[in-house]
This record gives structure tokens, sequence and C-alpha cells, in this order.
């Protein structure tokens, strides 16, 4: 058995491999950023079905029509793909398993995919949970280090204004409320 797993696309129309360690370059160059479809092998079409696809005889189905070659030429008889879904029904990519001879799924193995694609979209959505985390600290930061350069500029701004002023009740009465004399009052304790 060879296994494969696809991302869908953020276009949600194309599938590319993250994971095919055992397929043959030359099978996964023909198949790498297949368009999904109803008639597109068995990636291709799990993913815009959003079920299971069990194609027992590669050379003999139909929806293979555009990739037998390259699936004969890899040694590939059968192909199973079950869509990964994620936890708000979206498809995330596929689960393939791929076999050298002509094989119809056992009850057994029909659950084995399911697992595996279910495991597959909780580590896929985890994944990118974790990139999403990772960049809301980093604009987090970001914007805490542009608060810091604003904050740190208050005082030269606002010294020009606290000495102009004087601290009488003259210059309280026509700034309002003794606002500006208060920040005076800040700023030569802090500055």
């Amino acid at each position: 058995m060879l296994c494969s797993i696809f991302l869908l696309e953020d276009d949600g129309l194309h599938l590319r491999y993250t994971a095919a360690p055992n397929l043959p370059e030359a099978y996964r160059a023909a198949t790498d950023g297949m368009v999904i479809g109803s008639t597109i092998g068995s990636c291709g079409r799990a993913a815009f079905l959003r079920q299971p696809v069990f194609t027992s005889d590669i050379l003999s189905d139909p929806n293979w029509t555009n990739f037998r070659d390259a699936a004969a030429s890899a040694g590939l008889r059968a192909a199973w793909s079950s869509p990964i879904i994620s936890h708000d029904s979206r498809v995330l990519g596929t689960f393939g398993m791929y076999y050298r001879e002509v094989r119809y799924p056992e009850p057994s193995d029909i659950e084995l995919i399911q697992y595996a694609s279910s495991i597959a979209g909780i580590a896929i959505e985890r994944e990118r949970s974790q990139i999403v985390l990772t960049n809301a600290f980093e604009e987090v930061k970001k914007s805490e280090r542009q608060l810091q350069q604003t904050v740190d500029a208050i005082p030269q701004m606002l010294r020009p204004l606290c000495e102009h002023y004087p601290r009488d009740h003259d210059a309280r009465a026509a700034i309002g409320s003794g606002r500006l004399v208060a920040l005076h009052r800040f700023f030569e304790v802090s500055i």
C-alpha cells in the first residue's frame, strides 16, 4: 500500500501533494495540481463529491481517463480516496491509498481510510490554527511596539505645551478644568 495526502488549494479547485513519500515521482508530477471533478480519478472525485471513492481497477475505470497512463507507468492498479473534511464541513484535501494490484475494499479497509482521513483533518486544522495563532501573536507584538513608540513620543510632544502655559489660576481657566496643568505637573515629575 502507498499513501498520499493532497491539500485543496485556497481556490477550492486544485489539489497539491503535501505528503506522498512512496509514490513514484513521475506519477506525482502528473497528478500534482489536478483540478477536482466528478470524473477526475479517485482523489479529485472524492474532493468534489465530498465522499470516499474506491477505484478497484484503475485501468478499467472511466474516471481515470486523464491519469490512467501515469498510473499504469507507476505500477498503480487500485486507488481509494477519502476526503479530509474540517470541523466546519469544508474540504481540506484527500487521503489516498494506492495498490499495485486490483483490489476491492473490505469493511475494515473502508473504516481504516475514514479514520486516517479524520486524523489527517485534525492534524491539518491543528497546524493551521498554530499558524494563525503565531501570526496573531506577531501582530500583537508589532502593535505593542508601535504603541510603545507612540507613548514614548508623548512627553516630547507635550513639553512645549507645558512650558508655554504658566501654572497659575488664569491658565487653568483658559485650558478648561485644569487638564493641561495636570499634564504639566505629571510631566514635570516624569521628565
